[in-house]
């Protein structure tokens, strides 16, 4: 079940894949083009820059997903989103389904300690080599979030895989709305690869988002305005 504001991004990108002045593109392509929006506003270079056309929708489309991501910190909206727009659209292709997050949330809360975060060394890391729309690590964050506050997120090594570029779009997408808005963790990494391959059958592994916090240590990819902890205000 999509909240009110979820709901209205879903409509909006169905809306949109009807919409002759838009090109009739299928759901599937907001959604990329929403995330590819998102990530560039934080760093990550777009191939190509958008049309006129394409740059309101997709001003109007970042600034839903804004609002429903500082409303509902850590939540995760674009997976049930996506699973809401493809039930109507019946595209093969978008025919995924992500873990619910009342399960993500049982399974953070089985899982996750909290409590020993703040007294561990280093960051500790959460790894999912098929993350989706990034529903698990979402929920560990929440966990945290609510646990142990900022200090515990920015503790947390974030490593995300996913063979489909969709998906490690939207895991990125959220991951890092959610480090800006709220508490960034201390590490990210979002890979399009696949995770059952051996590494030197990885040459086609992307790296679709990262940063690290760290001051002396390099970031993974150029968003600098997270290599500073953030204002959970800002």
């Amino acid at each position: 079940m999509l909240d009110q504001t979820s709901k209205k991004l879903a409509v909006s990108i169905d809306r949109l894949s009807n919409d002759h002045g838009a090109g009739y593109h299928e759901p599937s392509m907001w959604i990329r083009w929403l995330c590819e929006d998102v990530l560039a506003g934080l760093g990550r270079r777009l191939k190509q820059p958008w049309s006129d056309a394409q740059r309101q929708r997709l001003f109007d489309l970042s600034g839903l997903y804004g609002e429903a991501a500082r409303a509902d910190p850590w939540a995760d909206i674009l997976g049930p989103v996506y699973m809401d727009v493809a039930s109507r659209w019946k595209r093969s292709g978008m025919g995924q389904f992500f873990t619910p997050w009342p399960v993500a949330q049982c399974m953070a809360k089985l899982t996750i300690n909290p409590a020993h975060l703040l007294s561990q060394p280093g960051y500790v890391r959460i790894g999912e080599p098929a993350c989706g729309s990034g529903v698990m690590l979402l929920a560990v964050c929440a966990e945290v979030a609510e646990q142990v506050g900022s200090d515990g997120i920015a503790k947390l090594s974030l490593d995300a895989t996913d063979r489909d570029q969709l998906c490690a779009l939207m895991c990125a997408t959220q991951v890092a709305a959610n480090a800006l808005l709220h508490a960034a963790p201390g590490h990210v990494e979002v890979w399009c690869a696949n995770s059952l391959a051996p590494a030197d059958a990885q040459e086609d592994a992307e790296l679709v988002w990262g940063y690290h916090t760290t001051p002396d240590a390099r970031p993974a990819q150029e968003p600098r305005q997270l290599v500073l902890p953030l204002d959970t205000a800002a």
